[in-house]
């Protein structure tokens, strides 16, 4: 079989000759899957490109929503882990980095001295102010193909999808 890299997609019919050594393969699922893949991360790219334009990560720019959020009283690092979804450890780093940024500061908690409070500065505060339109002409441009019917369909579809993600999930939990 030919070497298959991301410029080199298989097509229906090399899926379907793979059957044959597999089995059980449904073709045009497998390709729209392998397409789907493709285009979630040319978006993820291209995001990330404007992002960087920005000196900001996806995960930064998060965090620093979740302190315009949060306001003058700030989050812990604890609660930015359990927002993020990530761990303490993680998100300890990448606050570290925005820190030498200058996008925030970390100060002692005065209700826990264990931990830290995390708070946006003033410079933080602008590279948002600064971020946000660009975001939001970003998020636009990609999504100016689909009309309004088009993203009703996108959104039960990706919600499907995330029930069979769950599926999975659950399954291998169970194993």
């Amino acid at each position: 079989m030919d070497h298959i890299d991301f410029k080199d997609r298989p097509t229906s019919h090399r899926v379907t000759e793979m059957n044959a050594e597999y089995g059980n393969l449904d073709a045009e699922t497998v390709v729209l899957f392998l397409r789907f893949q493709e285009v979630a991360r040319r978006l993820q790219s291209a995001y990330d490109d404007v992002l960087a334009q920005f000196d900001l990560s996806e995960s930064k720019f998060i965090i620093l929503m979740f302190l315009k959020r949060a306001g003058t009283e700030g989050l812990s690092v604890s609660t930015i882990a359990e927002k993020l979804g990530v761990t303490k450890a993680t998100t300890s780093k990448l606050v570290h980095a925005l820190v030498k940024q200058g996008f925030v500061t970390q100060t002692p908690s005065q209700a826990d001295k264990r931990a830290t409070v995390v708070k946006s500065t003033s410079l933080g505060q602008q590279k948002l102010a600064a971020f946000l339109p660009h975001n939001f002409s970003t998020v636009n441009t990609m999504m100016t193909g689909l009309n309004p019917a088009d993203r009703t369909t996108l959104t039960q579809l990706l919600g499907t999808l995330d029930q069979g993600i769950q599926s999975l999930t659950h399954s291998q939990e169970m194993s």
